[in-house]
């Protein structure tokens, strides 16, 4: 019986071994990824519903020594669209986010909408904002 025993401590000893070597690996020093942008928002000025669509581009550029990869981009509202390279952008290089406002969808008046930029680098803001007006 003790024989048992101690061939069970033995196993979950042998068991619980890979979990401490994993967690004790150094973390990578110096390696980073980092966004620098040309502009965080965009004011359309006033807009027309009937036109339906205006864009703007953001410049995003990797301006740190690892390859940056943006995860997804979320917008807040039906009304806005954004397009963007699913490839990784390489350190001093730039890619672009091209933001579409469907306006026929969007309601007369001020609007002010937030896009989300998820990435490797972390999560970004930008803002779009303007007036909605009919054709008179």
């Amino acid at each position: 019986m003790r024989r048992l025993y101690i061939l069970f401590g033995l196993l979950a000893i042998l068991l619980l071994l890979p979990l401490n070597v994993e967690a004790k690996r150094p973390p990578k020093h110096g390696v980073y990824t980092q966004l620098r942008f040309d502009k965080t928002s965009h004011d359309f000025g006033t807009i027309l519903r009937e036109r339906r669509k205006y864009n703007c581009v953001f410049k995003v550029e990797n301006v740190g020594s690892e390859p940056l990869v943006i995860l997804k981009v979320l917008t807040s509202c039906s009304c806005l669209k954004a397009h963007y390279s699913r490839r990784p952008i390489m350190p001093g290089e730039e890619s672009y986010i091209r933001v579409t406002i469907e306006a026929e969808k969007m309601q007369e008046g001020v609007f002010h909408r937030v896009i989300e930029l998820y990435s490797n680098a972390g999560k970004t803001l930008f803002t779009v904002q303007g007036t909605s007006v009919r054709k008179r």
